[in-house]
């Protein structure tokens, strides 16, 4: 498992999800709810970790392809 690089990719994929969620002008009032922020970062980093894991500890030919798809599904459940 290789944590700072989960973490740092997780990190980075809800980042960048919040500061588009800030940014957009949805014309109407919108407020953030602490709880489900921090879920979906939890959410993120827990996503990318398993995905990073599956696709360096796993040798077999399709490993960072199933592990490239389970960071990728990180960015739809935080959602």
């Amino acid at each position: 498992m290789d944590l700072p690089r989960s973490l740092s990719a997780g990190l980075a994929i809800w980042c960048t999800h919040v500061v588009a969620m800030i940014g957009f002008d949805a014309g109407v009032s919108v407020r953030v709810a602490p709880p489900q922020t921090i879920a979906s970062l939890l959410i993120a980093v827990c996503c990318c970790t398993l995905g990073f894991t599956l696709a360096g500890a796993w040798r077999w030919r399709n490993a960072g392809a199933v592990g490239g798809g389970f960071a990728g599904l990180s960015i739809t459940a935080l959602h």
